[in-house]
């Protein structure tokens, strides 16, 4: 407002000759503020969100006392602030509802109504859920309840206050007797936590107690505050607050107020003691983030649709970000938005572009506050933690990265989570929030500690993975299963697919950071749990970063076998000229250091690339050498698996007897074998001879053998294959709906595996 408005305002004007307590009073202020805003009726109640006869109504003075909601409302269109707004509200304040019948006599100087919110919040999206938790969990004012302390909690820049503010101001009938607020300081980037009884000096003052009046002892204050606070419907706002002993002095007491609390941390203890109703703040969904963006974007927003989404991905849904992303478009109108989201692609540079010149506003100053507040321990796992890659960390990884006894480690994880900087997402799983990850990883680049915890981190990775290879695959692995390692083979499986993601990413970062042994161990033991999950660009780069580990240690065992599992990877994908080279090249690197098993292994390889390509006899030769060298080791399965390559040789070139005999003889071989898999694959083969041979029910049965044993192991690529040769023999009977039943799940699998294999299956079945 002008200098002129304030000397001939209202209360200039009018206030020397209108009681203050009178409706038209009221009424005279919003008009007068109303028209030297130049605006309607109408045009005030629209941006009010109130219906124009309301705005007539309370102009004229036919609407008796106004709910302090609509007077917030109205003050909020009108752009009131500080001395206005304050007249504004007591204005309305001072209309006296309907009098009882017998009124009582006033006693004493009026009440203090302390008026404390800051602002509502701008461009607040979302939050449906907690809105409603907090809305349900308030008594009605119209009935006796108690009214409740509410601990609202979540990671620095998730929205806590502005969820509280929010609330606070929808709901400003609700508390006639006032509002407290108080900036606890908490988890402030420059300053220290405020003391309890600075706060408590700051809500006597408001609630009008003056300072002379007010106890110096700190219990002595508290209790003043409560006293003073009892009786009254008052709402109490405790921002940012440190822990539970921070907030407990700030609890008016009594069953009138309703305390709002937020934290970084969980406040446990605030919800065992005081029955606080705890709601835990997460990241906001894709389209809760997209309204939040765009609202700060403007038309930026539909004029570059992917940069948007960009940069939605690389603010992971984390309010703070978004708001500081739209803020720097906002303030470089001139850069287009994808400018933007290339600087925030890079994690070395993405916190570079989401900090700015307000350290409260600042996404490193925002994390660095939440450490600050850890134990020493805490905030060195919480560094370390920035070291290890994938999408999460079970608690025993945790615990070789961290270097401590697991109850240590377990208690450290504990105050991790309490603080909101890393989420338990599963049973002693842990994850952290891709920017708090950044955060960490930044950190992490510069402690003493980095090398010997990636050393532990590594060595836990590399000998589980060897030991669920051991169960998983015995009759691959090097060693024999011990009893410590898994308890049975399923738990084994199980464990690898829940590290999947993990031990991926750990096998690529151990070579980039120079530990080629541990990126070899990793690779080997990921063969076949990556092959039977037809996770194929993961097994190819897995196995290229192994090869390229292994001929920087000079290793030409771990190099053959690394060759040898990508020459599967590439026949899998029909890349058969790479999948041929690099089995030869297996070869030459085994013999060279005396391997008869990986010899053999890659032999056998090659034997099957020559037989998909029509040269039978070198395929024949291959698998012969193959038998040989495994008889020479006294490996059992591997002869199992040599001999059926064989039968099925045989029943391509029409010996179906010499191939029923060789599939008995490989059977004879796994009467001891703890592993299955060969055993369907030589049903698969007995299923091809019988439908060679024209015995269809026996080709189906023997088919539908291997489709069981191969779905038991998880094997995906071989059930899928094994379900097309089962509706071939299926057609060939005449049961064309089972054949298309099965080549329906084919599909399904190969589909889901990415393999080629299933055009052909479409084609198949269109």
């Amino acid at each position: 407002m002008t200098g002129d408005f304030r000397a001939r305002g209202p209360a200039g004007e009018v206030g020397a000759h209108v009681e203050w307590g009178t409706r038209r009073l009221f009424g005279e202020l919003l008009r007068r503020y109303r028209q030297h805003r130049a605006m309607t009726q109408e045009e005030l109640a629209r941006q009010a969100g109130i219906s124009a006869r309301q705005v007539r109504d309370l102009e004229t003075g036919r609407t008796a006392r106004p709910r302090p909601s609509t007077v917030q409302l109205l003050a909020d269109a009108l752009g009131l602030a500080d001395t206005e707004r304050e007249r504004f509200y007591q204005a309305a304040l001072a209309i006296a509802p309907p009098a009882p019948a017998s009124p009582p006599m006033p006693s004493g100087p009026p009440r203090a109504i302390p008026r404390q919110l800051p602002t509502r919040p701008a461009r607040f999206v979302g939050r449906i859920r907690e809105l409603a938790k907090l809305r349900g969990s308030m008594p009605s004012t119209d009935v006796d309840g108690r009214m409740p302390v509410v601990a609202i909690s979540g990671p620095g820049g998730i929205g806590k206050s502005w969820l509280a503010l929010r609330w606070a101001h929808d709901n400003l009938e609700t508390f006639p007797d006032g509002q407290l607020y108080v900036n606890l300081r908490g988890f402030d980037p420059v300053a220290e936590p405020m003391p309890a009884a600075v706060a408590l000096r700051g809500f006597l003052d408001a609630l009008g107690v003056p300072p002379e009046a007010a106890p110096a002892e700190p219990e002595a204050l508290a209790g003043r505050y409560r006293s003073v606070a009892a009786g009254r419907r008052v709402l109490v706002v405790l921002d940012n607050a440190r822990d539970t002993a921070h907030v407990t002095p700030l609890l008016p007491g009594g069953d009138s107020a309703t305390v709002l609390v937020t934290s970084r941390r969980r406040l446990t203890g605030l919800v065992t003691t005081h029955g606080a109703i705890p709601v835990r703040l997460g990241l906001l969904d894709d389209d809760e983030a997209r309204g939040l963006l765009a609202g700060g974007l403007g038309q930026q927003a539909a004029a570059e649709p992917d940069s948007v989404t960009d940069i939605l991905a690389h603010c992971a849904g984390l309010p703070l970000a978004l708001s500081i992303a739209a803020a720097r478009a906002a303030t470089h109108p001139d850069l287009p938005l994808a400018a933007l989201a290339r600087q925030l692609r890079d994690d070395a540079t993405r916190l570079d572009y989401l900090d700015t010149d307000d350290l409260t506003a600042s996404l490193r100053a925002v994390f660095a506050a939440s450490c600050r507040a850890l134990t020493p321990d805490a905030a060195r796992v919480f560094t370390l933690l920035g070291l290890a890659v994938g999408p999460d960390i079970g608690g025993a990884a945790a615990t070789s990265l961290a270097g401590s006894p697991p109850a240590a480690c377990r208690v450290t994880m504990r105050e991790l989570t309490d603080a909101h900087l890393v989420e338990q997402h599963a049973v002693d799983r842990y994850r952290l929030h891709d920017l708090v990850r950044v955060y960490a990883a930044e950190c992490a680049q510069s402690t003493v500690e980095r090398h010997d915890a990636l050393r532990r981190l590594f060595d836990h990775y590399a000998e589980l993975a060897e030991a669920a290879e051991r169960h998983r695959d015995p009759d691959e692995a090097i060693e024999p299963a011990e009893p410590g390692d898994f308890a049975k083979r399923e738990e084994a499986v199980a464990w690898f697919r829940a590290e999947h993601a993990v031990l991926v990413a750990t096998c690529q970062q151990a070579a980039k950071v120079g530990f080629d042994r541990h990126a070899c161990r990793l690779a080997r033991s990921l063969r076949f749990h990556l092959e039977d999950g037809g996770h194929w660009d993961e097994l190819t780069a897995v196995q290229g970063t192994a090869i390229g580990a292994a001929r920087r240690l000079g290793d030409p065992a771990a190099e053959g076998n690394a060759c040898d599992s990508l020459a599967r990877a590439y026949a899998r994908l029909r890349r058969y000229d790479e999948a041929e080279a690099h089995y030869r090249r297996a070869v030459d690197l085994f013999r060279a250091v005396a391997d008869a098993v990986g010899e053999a292994h890659a032999q056998r390889g090659l034997g099957g690339l020559c037989a998909r390509h029509g040269r039978h006899d070198e395929a024949f030769a291959h698998n012969q050498r193959a038998i040989d060298l495994y008889q020479a080791a006294g490996h059992v399965s591997g002869q199992a698996k040599a001999l059926n390559n064989m039968a099925f040789l045989s029943a391509m070139s029409g010996e179906h007897q010499r191939a029923l005999a060789l599939c008995e003889e490989a059977l004879g071989f796994l009467t001891a074998s703890p592993h299955r898999s060969p055993e369907a694959a030589i049903w698969g083969t007995l299923g091809f001879v019988h439908q060679q041979r024209g015995d269809h029910r026996q080709a189906i049965a023997s088919y539908r053998h291997a489709v069981d044993i191969t779905r038991e192991l998880g094997e995906r690529y071989n059930e899928g294959y094994c379900l097309c040769r089962l509706a071939e023999a299926y057609e060939a009977l005449g049961d064309h709906s089972a054949a298309r039943e099965a080549r329906q799940r084919a599909l399904e699998i190969f589909e889901e595996i990415g393999h080629p294999d299933a055009d052909e299956v479409r084609a198949a079945l269109s």
